[in-house]
């Protein structure tokens, strides 16, 4: 088996999307599974698909692990470690842009989840509200 990773569209406008993710442990762990798939997302800004986010904030609740949330490519770019329950503002109250993807080499575009101290039966869930970037 496999922990279970969803993902449902809250929103998907040309330059924003709110994505809510959730992980279901069943004991074995998850290593860069995918919370927001930017390829499922309507074309962004300009018209042609989006490649980047920008993350304006992310609420979480994570109970009895730990998720790392981290930018997919060939050397993932570290976001946030989730624990218990919170958001965090990369906007301060919109005084900044965001954190956004460094689109470092062999980037995907993705925003992805590693769990650890993950036992059977242990949920995360996160609301992603996002800048689609070109």
């Amino acid at each position: 088996m496999a922990d279970t990773v969803t993902r449902v569209i809250l929103e998907n406008q040309p330059r924003r999307a709110v994505i809510r993710a959730e992980i279901t442990s069943d004991g074995t762990g998850t290593t860069d599974g995918v919370l927001c798939d930017i390829s499922a997302l309507v074309a962004g800004p300009d018209g042609t698909p989006a490649t980047a986010f920008a993350i304006e904030r992310i609420d979480y609740m994570v109970d009895g692990m730990q998720v790392v949330l981290e930018f997919d490519a060939t050397t993932d770019d570290f976001i946030y470690s989730c624990v218990g329950q919170g958001f965090v503002d990369f906007t301060q109250n919109h005084k900044y842009q965001g954190y956004i993807d460094p689109k470092s080499s062999g980037t995907t575009g993705d925003i992805v989840g590693t769990t650890a101290g993950h036992t059977l039966g242990d949920k995360a869930s996160f609301v992603f509200y996002l800048r689609k970037k070109d």
